[in-house]
């Protein structure tokens, strides 16, 4: 990452509420020990659903209101609303602040340590939408142009690539969007092109298995999920 320079923006924002990112079930679900991982995940994001309940009542009204205007694009994956908020807007917190507070929290398990703020500002700059939903978005709305995901896509990542961020999570995220683009259009090469990419970036950050956008992109063009859902269209890459 680039130094700052002089006249760059600085923004600071005291968070609506700051959660652990990793939640562990405080309680046994009705199976017990026979209960499947399914089963244990979704137990866990009911019970975190109910808490975050109680932290929206204990801000101020106009705070609550805040919060739950969010983006979440966390609305298919077991989250409730609440907890989809925090999946899409928080931001990871550093430990440095935590060591004045916590003395033996170096000794702790990551699930205790691993925080994240959800802001009331910040959060709507940083919050980020699946490269699945983004190009169902595309999709439902005809009167986009048929490239306008790739040229937003291309755009970010020129602006990552210009700040040394290419291992940034959204910078995988736009290549991906650019696969299933190609899938969506038809373009059979461009899109083994795109995926070839997107592993390549994938296995940098995960070695061995890749990261879970792979699951969106697979190895035959015509199992992709939105294969031809747009006509087929001249070369756009």
């Amino acid at each position: 990452m680039r130094p700052l320079a002089v006249d760059d923006i600085i923004l600071a924002e005291h968070p609506l509420a700051i959660l652990p990112i990793k939640w562990v079930s405080t309680n046994v679900p009705p199976n017990g020990e026979f209960a499947a991982y399914d089963e244990w995940y979704q137990y866990a994001m009911n019970e975190r659903e109910e808490l975050l309940k109680l932290v929206l009542a204990r801000m101020a009204p106009e705070k609550q209101a805040a919060y739950c205007m969010l983006a979440n694009s966390h609305q298919r994956d077991g989250s409730g609303p609440l907890s989809g908020i925090v999946c899409t807007n928080g931001y990871t917190l550093g430990l440095d602040p935590w060591f004045d507070i916590v003395p033996d929290i170096a000794e702790r398990d990551e699930y205790q340590t691993a925080m994240c703020g959800v802001c009331e500002m910040l959060s709507r700059i940083n919050h980020r939408q699946d490269p699945e939903d983004a190009v169902r978005a595309w999709l439902s709305n005809k009167k986009l142009a048929k490239d306008h995901l790739i040229k937003d896509s291309l755009q970010m990542m020129q602006l990552l690539e210009d700040e040394g961020l290419e291992v940034n999570w959204r910078y995988k995220g736009h290549a991906a969007v650019l696969a299933m683009v190609c899938a969506a259009t038809g373009q059979r090469k461009n899109y083994l092109q795109a995926r070839k990419k997107v592993m390549a970036l994938s296995m940098a950050c995960v070695p061995g298995k890749g990261c879970w956008l792979m699951e969106l992109l697979p190895e035959v063009p015509e199992h992709q999920e939105f294969w031809m859902k747009r006509l087929r269209s001249r070369r756009l890459l």
